[in-house]
């Protein structure tokens, strides 16, 4: 389990790029790294080429190599429960793998690290945080492990990675020789009852994704048009992929099959054109480059999450509502946004004019998004934060709360016998 581990953080660690937390890192890496029971790793940018030796699939190294050059150090972490817990040793561990669990947890909260993905791997979950992320780049992010029965890994990598290697690392899984066939990838369970399978699946053009039922989606904006479904082998029947009226529709039919589980579904799309993104039902889309189109519509519902950077010309439409989230850099001509019902939304870039409407305990992070000209309403506990520099028009009652940054002009009607509350960014 623990040689699985390693292999799949050093493939996974492509993903990160932690520069200002470093230091708060190297403390807690320099407190456990001789703690029994505790198993330390640290890789000097020299010592990259050490991958070459380990029991990876040719077609999956020639893919890993061309990133190695951008990775400058990685540590990891890593716990076993021992093999006799019930002796003073045994506990011994126990409690310093128990203290480690409890330090990395404060050690995320401190710092504000927030959960952008989960994927379930081989019995193993595994989580992407990240603190922040801007222009396509994933900035101070760690990967967590958890692979049950008290093995886990945490890792840190020192790098500068664009959000497209995500797309270079998920296709790792399938191999050169026939992309089109089903493919055995090496992440296999223990027990070779499940293994993950890479098929391509012919759907024909579309423009618009509606994604629902608990899918991972990755979302690259290029040509040709294509969709791999990488599943357990097993279950690949029950994934729908399928285009309406222009609409390309991936969700899960269990076809009267009760407790239908899956420990691995990742859902790989491209497309030149994407303007209209609806994703539902606790489900999970990641755009991996810039979208680039003259109008967009972004719906996210019933805890969906969406990160991406877009571009677009004209007008773009945001709605977020019942406990979704949405990481997004957005460039427009102007912005409508809508949040409710304790949605979550994190927003940055510039627009010349737009609309905010947020409500029932929905909350905006939009300080880092520029507008010229704006108009917003905060209510029933919604809470926004805006950056406005020519003309800001409000409204906020029942709890409703907008604070905002810049000097603009401002017409407001602020029901404070409600609650409402208008004030400056400190």
């Amino acid at each position: 389990m623990k040689k699985l581990f390693i292999i799949f953080a050093l493939a996974f660690s492509h993903f990160f790029n932690v520069y200002g937390q470093k230091d708060k890192f190297d403390q807690l890496f320099d407190k456990y790294q001789e703690v029994e029971g505790v198993t330390s790793i640290k890789i000097a940018k020299p010592m990259f080429g050490m991958l070459s030796s380990l029991n990876i699939d040719d077609s999956q190294l020639d893919q890993i190599k061309p990133l190695l050059s951008k990775i400058n150090g990685l540590k990891i972490l890593i716990t076993e429960n021992p093999e006799k817990g019930n002796t003073a040793e045994g506990r011994k561990v126990q409690s310093n793998m128990s203290q480690l669990s409890k330090d990395i947890s404060s050690y995320l909260k401190n710092l504000n690290y927030n959960e952008i993905m989960s994927v379930n791997n081989a019995g193993a979950k595994v989580k992407f945080l990240s603190a922040e992320a801007k222009n396509g780049i994933l900035d101070d992010l760690l990967l967590s492990i958890d692979g049950g029965s008290g093995e886990s890994i945490f890792v840190m990598l020192d790098g500068k990675l664009s959000m497209d290697d995500v797309s270079k690392i998920i296709n790792s899984s399938e191999t050169k020789k026939n992309p089109i066939s089903n493919t055995r990838n090496n992440l296999t369970s223990g027990n070779n009852s499940s293994y993950l399978n890479g098929e391509a699946r012919n759907v024909g053009d579309f423009s618009g994704i509606q994604v629902s039922t608990g899918v991972n989606v990755i979302f690259k904006q290029e040509t040709p048009t294509s969709v791999k479904v990488i599943a357990d082998a097993d279950k690949l029947e029950y994934i729908i992929t399928k285009v309406e009226n222009g609409t390309l529709k991936i969700y899960i039919d269990n076809k009267g099959v009760r407790n239908l589980r899956f420990k691995n579904l990742s859902v790989n799309v491209s497309s030149p054109k994407m303007d209209n993104i609806d994703v539902s039902s606790g489900s999970n889309l990641t755009v991996v480059n810039s979208i680039q189109e003259k109008n967009m519509k972004i719906d996210a519902s019933s805890g969906a999450n969406i990160t991406g950077d877009f571009k677009i010309s004209n007008a773009a439409s945001i709605s977020v509502s019942s406990g979704s989230n949405i990481r997004a850099g957005i460039t427009a001509g102007n912005i409508g946004i809508k949040s409710s019902s304790g949605s979550n939304m994190s927003l940055s870039g510039k627009a010349d004019s737009g609309t905010i409407d947020i409500s029932s305990g929905a909350l905006c992070k939009a300080d880092d998004l520029k507008f010229t000209y704006l108009e917003t309403e905060a209510t029933s506990g919604g809470n926004v934060t805006v950056n406005v520099s020519d003309k800001l028009k409000v409204r906020a009652s029942s709890g409703g709360s907008v604070r905002y940054k810049g000097r603009p002009e401002i017409e407001s009607n602020i029901s404070k016998t409600s609650g409402g509350l208008l004030r400056p960014m400190d």
